[in-house]
């Protein structure tokens, strides 16, 4: 009888942990769908000093009830570490552009996210929000969790910092069964845009190839040769990739849609 009562508890203890992955696996899709339920609404093309880009309105945002029950229902996730590698980066990225979002709703009238500090931090390094009962920074979601965990370097280009060259906020969630089609179309759409990710001068006497100052930044993510890189991926020619190297002027404009900030 003895045996027969552990066979019953154990066999009860597997059907709990089989369907605890897929409980976690639903509510995250359940908040990512509800993400982008709101940035097919508040996201759209436009253009911001020159530079083609998608705009935020924030001040719908910030009216909107369904956003404060998306940041309430992303603080009551459950722990989503065991889910699956591509799943858990889908859902980080979303997460990392909902609360640079979230930040930029909570001070009106921003010019440029980095006017928001507070006791000498800047914004990465500020309280972004709860995510799974844990409070993080822009700042740990970037470094610590994205870049250090993941070790791929296309998630700069899925991330935006709410700024004019930033990579563009996409209207669409990143999910995890096409993510690898959106970070490609991300990293061909922020080279295809001489404002923010590629512009290459020709003249008769020489000329220059200007990219993102995201490169200068983190240059070691990208084995510290752009060029290199950038040709390995066909977003060069070797002609283009023998021009001087020049960084592109970085934009900090909020990439708000006009007078909805």
């Amino acid at each position: 009888m003895v045996i027969k009562r552990i066979a019953v508890v154990a066999a009860a203890a597997i059907v709990i942990w089989a369907g605890a992955e897929p409980a976690r696996a639903d509510f995250s899709d359940s908040w990512t769908e509800s993400y982008g339920q709101l940035t097919r609404i508040y996201v759209s093309p436009g253009s911001l000093n020159g530079v083609a880009c998608n705009l935020v309105d924030y001040k719908g945002l910030r009216g909107d009830p369904r956003f404060k029950k998306l940041r309430r229902g992303l603080a009551r996730l459950p722990s989503f570490s065991t889910l699956p590698e591509r799943k858990r980066l889908a859902l980080w990225l979303n997460i990392y552009n909902f609360l640079v979002i979230s930040l930029v709703v909570d001070h009106p009238g921003l010019k440029n996210p980095l006017e928001i500090r507070k006791g000498g931090k800047a914004v990465w390094h500020l309280p972004a929000g709860e995510v799974a009962g844990k409070t993080h920074s822009l700042h740990g979601i970037d470094r610590v969790i994205l870049r250090y965990r993941f070790k791929d370097p296309h998630v700069h280009f899925a991330l935006t910092k709410g700024m004019v060259s930033s990579p563009d906020l996409r209207p669409e969630p990143y999910q995890a069964d096409k993510l690898d089609d959106q970070l490609r179309e991300q990293m061909k759409s922020f080279f295809s845009n001489p404002g923010k990710g590629k512009r290459i001068e020709r003249a008769a006497t020489g000329g220059a190839l200007h990219i993102s100052t995201i490169f200068d930044w983190f240059k070691r993510d990208f084995g510290n040769d752009p060029r290199a890189w950038l040709l390995n991926r066909q977003l060069i020619s070797p002609d283009d990739a023998r021009l001087p190297l020049r960084f592109l002027t970085f934009d900090f404009t909020l990439n708000a849609q006009p007078d909805r900030n």
